[in-house]
């Protein structure tokens, strides 16, 4: 079963990761997230749709960029995709940050970060 071409498990697997990632934090780390993961650089169409999906769903619930990135890049990284966070800070207000997924070169979504500067 789908909903809105994302299989049910995926989104449940997004929720799961969401809700273990902020209760407990003992065997992982950002800094390992923020690196060049191992696996492929790139993704094939349902992985994509998986990806954007589980973000959609997670933003719909008012999910923070950063935890949406850090379930984003994990459920990548267990398909062996070398996805990573990438931070970035507006250069006019650097409080003003935002997070996404980068797979090689290509940020996940198409989100415009003109006047953004990568930070990491």
């Amino acid at each position: 079963m789908k909903i809105r071409g994302v299989p049910v498990l995926a989104l449940g697997e997004a929720l799961c990761l969401l809700v273990v990632r902020r209760l407990w934090t003992g065997s992982w780390s950002l800094h390992d997230l923020l690196r060049r993961g191992q696996g492929r650089e790139a993704l094939t169409a349902p992985e994509k749709r998986l990806a954007e999906g589980a973000d959609g769903a997670l933003r719909r619930l008012r999910v923070s960029c950063l935890w949406r990135a850090i379930v984003v890049t994990e459920m990548l990284r267990r398909r062996g995709i070398g996805a990573r966070i990438q931070i970035s800070t507006r250069c006019s207000a650097p409080s003003d940050a935002h997070a996404v997924v980068r797979v090689g070169d290509v940020v996940l979504r198409d989100e415009d970060l003109t006047g953004f500067a990568v930070f990491r």
